[in-house]
């Protein structure tokens, strides 16, 4: 919930509806932490086991990439001047 992408979109969507409003990411974040969600929904048993199988999926996910497009032959060599 607290990731950059999700945070952006509240900021320019706040900025749409208020134009004259002038607010930080870090001012969201914040406000997102201490006021607006629960505890629980922050720290919880079930949040740090969903933030454990997202961070083994972006893994598996950049393994399968790097796998799917390998850089070539000349990338690993240094450049001989």
């Amino acid at each position: 919930m607290l990731i950059e992408p999700v945070v952006s979109v509240i900021r320019r969507e706040l900025r749409r509806l208020f134009p004259e409003l002038k607010i930080e990411s870090e001012a969201i974040i914040e406000l997102l932490n201490n006021d607006i969600l629960k505890r629980e929904v922050l720290d919880g048993d079930k949040v740090k086991d969903a933030q454990q199988r997202i961070r083994k999926a972006v893994s598996k996910n950049a393994k399968a990439q790097a796998k799917k497009n390998p850089l070539p032959d000349s990338a690993h060599e240094p450049a001989v001047s």
